[in-house]
């Protein structure tokens, strides 16, 4: 039996969102930070999985200036 696509792009997509937010957050200067410390968010990141990704992305992110 052969596995059905969908769960398996579902799985892909969020392993690439993990790995590029814990790209970001390693890549992000400690001053730009918002909310807890790197090393807080690094553990978030790792333990929560998707969901700590998301709420990397969503609240400890630098925000971006318009210019």
């Amino acid at each position: 039996m052969t596995a059905s696509p969908l769960p398996v792009a579902i799985v892909t997509v969020a392993l690439a969102f993990w790995a590029w937010c814990l790209v970001d957050l390693v890549r992000t200067d400690d001053r730009d930070v918002r909310g807890p410390a790197k090393p807080m968010w690094l553990a978030i990141v790792l333990l929560g999985s998707t969901v700590g990704a998301l709420c990397w992305y969503t609240l400890g992110r630098p925000a971006t200036r318009r210019q």
